[in-house]
């Protein structure tokens, strides 16, 4: 066990004093590059649960599940009360196409705290730009409750909604977000630019 110990750790070592790859790397396979990244950065943060949920996004996009299940697991153990934590394993599934695994991971997300707001607002717009519409309302609503006065979360929903051409829906939290600064005209200019950045 000693000696298992010690050969992980020179393998740790050696993968931080390794000389930096030359520029014809980053010509190269691009799966080969980002997998090489995060395990780089890994090295230097084995215990952090957000990067670890955000390391498991890349080998999701590689192709390694099973390594981004093991990150995943190690995130959750980190940081099984961190909003955040849950948030981006959410994300990353999703971002990969894996939309069952993702709302199995909202599901377990704590929802409870004022601190989890923005990465509901988060997930309410990719959710929306997923196709899933209900899950991306609940997630915006309950941001939306824990911070009322948070008119950009309200812009960026609605601008999501404008992407996809939901455009009711927009309209809704367009409304909300100018509710909340009527006169802040930062507020308007977004919307005017959501409209602006539509798909024709």
């Amino acid at each position: 066990m000693r000696t298992c110990a010690f050969a992980l750790f020179c393998c740790a070592l050696g993968a931080q004093s390794a000389p930096p790859p030359d520029a014809s790397f980053f010509k190269g396979d691009p799966k080969v590059i980002m997998v090489h990244a995060a395990d780089k950065a890994r090295v230097r943060a084995p215990r952090n649960s957000q990067y670890l949920a955000r390391w498991a996004q890349v080998y999701l996009a590689s192709g390694d599940r099973s390594r981004a299940e093991d990150a995943f697991q190690r995130a959750l153990r980190e940081g099984a009360d961190d909003p955040g934590t849950h948030a981006l394993i959410t994300l990353a599934w999703l971002q990969n196409g894996f939309k069952k695994e993702a709302l199995a991971a909202y599901k377990a997300m704590p929802k409870d705290s004022t601190s989890c707001a923005e990465w509901l607002a988060r997930m309410a717009q990719r959710f929306l730009e997923a196709d899933l519409e209900p899950e991306a309302l609940q997630a915006m609503e309950t941001a939306h409750r824990l911070a009322p006065g948070d008119w950009q979360a309200c812009v960026e929903f609605g601008r999501s909604a404008v992407m996809t051409k939901r455009l009711d829906l927009a309209g809704d939290w367009f409304l909300k977000a100018v509710q909340t600064r009527p006169r802040d005209e930062e507020v308007w200019t977004q919307i005017a630019l959501a409209y602006g950045s539509a798909p024709r």
